[in-house]
């Protein structure tokens, strides 16, 4: 198992998941695996690290003990330490307090909540024939509503990129749902003449 996760999110997605590795008032008294100017990752605030970044457990059991991932291990912990290192240097500088920096902050934070809701609630599990089917009908009422039933390939044809269709059109409808959710427990309104046209 590798860690693409870690890898694939650079920089700024470690500086965010390396608060992770810093537990102030908690009582974690395991092994200090690295140090940065009195900031200390953990035996336990790292395993807890990278139990957030891989969810499934046997893979991230994989990571913490397999001798055949040292190497991608110990990488893997000199990203965190950098992305700490790279946070106090910020904050010595007060980018911490800089009005630009907390609006990305709070960006990222957003993107990082649609994307851990939307993998809830997809789930992992492949579609079936059926929802396939449904899907490729949908799709041809649609087509035949806009009086494009010309080409229409038969499903047998395309079954083969069905399950992609499918899963953008299930996270177009999880994410509306998602939106829906938000806005209906945290209403939005807007100033006269502010409201965005697209709604």
């Amino acid at each position: 198992m590798k860690l693409r996760h870690a890898h694939g999110i650079g920089i700024a997605g470690l500086a965010l998941v390396a608060a992770l590795g810093c537990h102030k008032g908690s009582k974690d008294t395991s092994k200090v695996l690295a140090n940065v100017a009195g900031e200390k990752i953990t035996e336990k605030a790292f395993a807890e690290t990278i139990k957030a970044m891989l969810p499934d457990e046997a893979k991230a059991k994989e990571v913490l003990t397999s001798d055949a991932l040292r190497d991608k291990r110990n990488e893997f912990l000199g990203q965190l330490a950098k992305a700490k290192a790279l946070i106090l240097l910020g904050k010595a500088q007060g980018l911490d307090k800089d009005p630009g920096v907390q609006l990305r902050l709070e960006q990222m934070t957003a993107q990082a909540y649609v994307q851990t809701f939307m993998e809830r609630r997809l789930g992992k599990a492949q579609p079936t024939d059926a929802e396939l089917k449904a899907t490729y009908d949908e799709l041809v009422a649609e087509r035949k509503a806009q009086g494009q039933e010309q080409g229409i390939p038969p499903f047998e044809q395309v079954k083969a990129q069905m399950p992609m269709l499918y899963k953008q059109r299930q996270e177009a409808k999880v994410f509306e749902q998602l939106m829906k959710e938000a806005t209906q427990k945290s209403p939005i309104t807007y100033a006269d003449g502010y409201k965005p046209v697209q709604m």
